[in-house]
């Protein structure tokens, strides 16, 4: 079909010594985490969470990126579509049992 471009690429990302970025619900939730949470010793409320970036092990991911092109010449110009779409296999971030950086 004139016009139509598709291509399906396949990608594996390993990344060893990877920067993990924590978010405040996992720090708080996470008893591995316990040593970055701060609280009030009369009342045990937080005061403060410490969410500096940790040192994980790797980052693994693999997954499959689809796009497709078509472009259509009319009298009006040219039509173009153009969708793209993700999936991801799997997703995996190795982070040390305590939460220290």
């Amino acid at each position: 079909m004139k016009g139509l471009r598709i291509d399906l690429e396949y990608y594996k990302i390993s990344q060893p010594d990877y920067i993990a970025y924590p978010q405040l619900q996992q720090v708080v939730s996470n008893p591995a985490y316990a040593s970055r949470v701060t609280r009030d010793p009369a009342s045990g409320m937080i005061t403060v969470v410490n969410l500096s970036p940790v040192n994980a092990t790797k980052f693994e991911t693999n997954g499959w990126d689809l796009k497709i092109d078509y472009l259509k010449s009319t009298d009006f110009g040219t039509l173009a579509y153009m969708p793209w779409g993700r999936s991801s296999s799997t997703i995996s971030r190795s982070i040390p049992s305590r939460g220290h950086p």
